[in-house]
């Protein structure tokens, strides 16, 4: 219940969360006095739970802070979150490619797809409330990866493009473009036989699991 309650508070990270909101969200079927009784119970075990790796200290009450019946997450000076870090690159890269800035945004997408070591609260794919803000962050970053693959492949950066559409294949496998890409990028530096592998494996996949072919483009490219 204490990971629930985290990862609820980290979703809405950037707000006062009403207590319930949370209680309904956590404990749909309960009845107020109880729903409020578990909700009690869990902050307690969640602030000793971060407390565990500090050792400051300090109040732990400082870990979730409680205002007007609202709570929100405050880890404090010296504390990060990796997802707002991620998103803070993103917002540089797309920054960067609006003032005409392609080195800059290029190296914003970069250091944001580092940061994305797995997909947001991937732990839990299950949880109604994780799912719009992992699809959210995962399509922001992919729309950057297929710009910055894009600006690559006008500037024939074929070492910097292949190990990027490689990254973009893994998070997303059915995307068409990213796949063109790979291909593209092979072919730029004359791994021909790689590049076609490259393309069949798409066109089995796309044939496999979804019963469709790949378009008249890439199969031109091939």
């Amino acid at each position: 219940r204490a990971l629930r309650l985290f990862q609820y508070l980290l979703v809405h990270r950037f707000r006062w969360v009403p207590r319930d909101e949370i209680i309904e969200a956590l404990w749909p079927e309960t009845d107020p006095a109880k729903g409020l009784n578990s909700l009690r119970q869990t902050v307690y075990v969640l602030r000793n739970t971060l407390a565990g790796s500090d050792d400051s200290g300090e109040n732990t009450d400082r870990f979730i802070s409680y205002q007007n019946e609202a709570l929100r997450l405050d880890p404090g000076e010296g504390y990060v979150f990796d997802v707002e870090t991620c998103e803070g690159l993103l917002q540089h890269a797309e920054s960067c490619w609006s003032n005409g800035d392609g080195d800059a945004a290029a190296e914003a997408v970069l250091a944001a797809e580092r940061s994305y070591d797995d997909h947001f609260l991937a732990e839990s794919p299950y949880e109604e409330f994780t799912v719009e803000a992992r699809q959210l962050l995962r399509e922001r970053l992919l729309r950057d990866v297929a710009r910055l693959c894009a600006w690559y492949a006008r500037r024939r950066k074929w070492e910097q493009l292949v190990p990027m559409a490689r990254r973009a294949v893994s998070l997303d496998p059915y995307h068409e473009e990213f796949h063109q890409r790979l291909v593209e990028g092979l072919s730029g530096l004359g791994h021909r036989a790689e590049a076609v592998k490259a393309f069949h494996h798409f066109e089995t996949l796309m044939i496999r699991e979804l019963d469709l072919l790949p378009s008249n483009e890439i199969k031109a490219l091939a």
